[in-house]
Order: structure tokens, then sequence, then C-alpha cells
């Protein structure tokens, strides 16, 4: 039983590691997204010839973000869906 309880805490221990990692992640995405709301102002605020280059260097920023956004969110499905998989795996060898 202590056995057990060992590894079930050294898997707590890992799936803590890989929420902060995903914490970090979500984080940088806001910041990226608090640029794309400045650049949004910045287009409103600025002349039509401005506005050209913000909307292009706006669009840049919003592809680049839904990118990595949509990349992160694969990322953290497929993750997960291994660790469901494994803790299903150590159940049942439990169980017995």
């Amino acid at each position: 039983m202590e056995f057990e309880l060992q590894t079930l805490d050294q898997r707590l221990g890992k799936f803590e590691g890989v929420q902060q990692q995903h914490d970090q992640r979500l984080a940088d995405i806001e910041r990226r997204l608090g640029t794309i709301e400045v650049l949004i102002r910045d287009v409103r605020a600025e002349g039509h010839r401005e506005r050209e280059a913000l909307r292009t260097e706006l669009a840049s920023q919003i592809h680049e973000t839904r990118t990595e956004l949509i990349g992160h969110i694969e990322n953290v499905r497929t993750e997960l869906t291994s660790k469901i998989e494994s803790y299903r795996e150590e159940i049942v060898g439990v169980r017995g």
C-alpha cells in the first residue's frame, strides 16, 4: 500500500509540473493578446498610411497567437490522454 501511495504522489507531482508549464504557456499567450489589443488601439488612432502597416502587423500577430493557442490546446489534449491511459493501466494493475 505504501508503494502505491508513493507512486500516486509521484504522478501527482508530475501533473503539478505539467500544470505549471501549461499555466506559464497560457500566461505567454495572454501577454501576446495584450500586444494585439495595443495594436488594435494603435490602428484606430493612427492615420491611413500607418493603419495599413499596423493592420499587417496585427494580422500577423493574430495568426501567430492563434496558431500557438491551437498548438497548446492540442498538446494539452495529447498529454492528458496519455496520463489518463497511464492511470487506467495502473488502476487495472492495482485491482489485479
